[in-house]
């Protein structure tokens, strides 16, 4: 027979298990959501709209960590967790999300980067596949060929490069980075 600190020991150790997967179905769901619009790319114009979960919040320290080869695999992997946890309560919101087109670069990156640090879980791939889902037009095209010859493996990878293509040249951010691919390539020609 279980004592009643026993029973409350119980207890309190399945709430704290109970807030953990609520935190963690939030977490998943507001990266389904965004992944679903990504996908669609069914908006047109300057800015797209994805929903948000409104109760998301950063992932806790002692949460584990979950990731995933491929984000289709992310959003089978949410979407059998969100199948189990339907009765939880969600609140939505709608979220402008300007698109890159090739011109104004600094304040598509600015907002990424917000987004980003908003939601600390997201991966580079994840944060590329973002980038990808709001980049249209001429930037759009830049960024296939580009992918043709060598693949981006970083979120910081891209950014610099949409810099160097697409920046302005005053932007400090750009000349930063300019003036590091200069210093490699003279290390290289050097070498050689």
């Amino acid at each position: 027979m279980l004592s009643l600190g026993d029973l409350k020991r119980k207890l309190d150790s399945m709430e704290m298990t109970r807030s953990k997967v609520k935190s963690m179905d939030d977490t998943l769901q507001t990266m389904v959501s965004d992944l679903e619009r990504f996908e669609s790319r069914s908006f047109s114009g300057d800015t797209k709209q994805i929903e948000i979960h409104s109760s998301s919040r950063k992932r806790q320290h002692d949460q584990p960590e979950f990731e995933s080869n491929t984000m289709n695999n992310l959003v089978e992997s949410a979407s059998e967790i969100s199948k189990t946890s339907g009765s939880m309560n969600e609140t939505m919101s709608c979220v402008e999300v300007p698109v890159f087109t090739g011109d104004d670069l600094r304040p598509w990156i600015d907002w990424m980067e917000q987004y980003f640090a908003r939601y600390e879980d997201f991966t580079d791939l994840q944060k590329q596949a973002m980038a990808y889902g709001f980049i249209e037009g001429e930037a759009l095209s830049w960024y296939l060929q580009r992918q043709k010859v060598m693949v981006f493996q970083t979120w910081d990878e891209l950014k610099q490069n949409l810099l160097l293509k697409f920046g302005r040249i005053d932007d400090p951010e750009r000349i930063k980075v300019s003036t590091e691919n200069d210093k490699e390539w003279q290390k290289f020609l050097e070498i050689l």
